[in-house]
């Protein structure tokens, strides 16, 4: 399994800090269909 959150496929090795407007918009960018993982990946 790859990264910090086993259902994110786009989150990486650390949780985003979400400290800014910026950060949170880059993270809503990404589809939520496209961004979680079935249960077939747990």
């Amino acid at each position: 399994m790859a990264g910090i959150h086993a259902l994110d496929r786009f989150i990486g090795n650390d949780y985003p800090d979400l400290a800014t407007d910026a950060e949170v918009r880059a993270l809503e960018q990404v589809a939520y269909a496209d961004r979680a993982r079935g249960r077939e990946h747990l």
